[in-house]
């Protein structure tokens, strides 16, 4: 039961940030004891799937607040080493993947990530956007050609390769896709985005 009562909390914040922590404060589920359930079940043994889901986040939470540096890496280092025990457990489970593949990318350690087993199309498609905001666009279209082979090229794959094929100079093709995935999206944010780059290449192009 408490182990539960952990796992809902630190899920509902997850999906829901500080709406979701005040919500479950008003019925007297604070961090601090959801933290504690779940820490002290990990430590008595318990291998329920929902202690390898929900703790490390916690510890991840805890982490982020955490002033000293030696401290914030001990707790993710430890959230990295339950989340592996866990895969090994839960080999098909996709929160405890996908915890891990995010402890990778908290740490910079990307290529680590890629030699998870069954490693989903978001699980790629979140290491190629985690490499283009690092500038790093031959590696994030690898990542994306990866996924592409794996599962088949889809308008996410496609909309993140032009991001990387526009930084890398070949801006004609990637505006071409842009047009294309403008035109025929009904996900409002990537049409602003395709908005964006097609308006700045066109700026771009005006002025010369």
């Amino acid at each position: 039961m408490l182990v539960k009562v952990g796992s809902i909390y630190f899920y509902t914040v997850q999906k829901l940030g500080n709406r979701g922590r005040e919500l479950l404060e008003k019925y007297g589920i604070i961090e601090s004891k959801a933290f504690e359930f779940l820490e002290s079940a990990y430590l008595l043994g318990n291998k329920e799937k929902d202690v390898y889901a929900n703790l490390p986040p916690a510890y991840v939470k805890k982490a982020e607040k955490e002033e000293n540096r030696e401290k914030e890496i001990e707790l993710i280092n430890r959230a990295e080493k339950i989340l592996k025990e866990g895969l090994e457990i839960y080999p098909e489970d996709d929160d405890i993947r996908n915890n891990l593949v995010g402890i990778y990318l908290i740490k910079g350690n990307w290529r680590d990530a890629l030699n998870i087993e069954g490693l989903t199309k978001e699980d790629l498609v979140k290491l190629s956007l985690f490499l283009l905001n690092k500038s790093k666009f031959n590696d994030a279209l690898k990542v994306l050609k990866m996924a592409q082979i794996k599962f088949g090229m889809d308008q996410v794959i496609e909309f993140n390769q032009a991001i990387g094929f526009y930084y890398l100079g070949n801006e004609e093709e990637a505006i071409n896709t842009f047009r294309e995935i403008f035109k025929t999206t009904s996900n409002t944010a990537t049409k602003f985005q395709a908005d964006y780059f097609i308006k700045e290449w066109e700026k771009k192009h005006a002025q010369k």
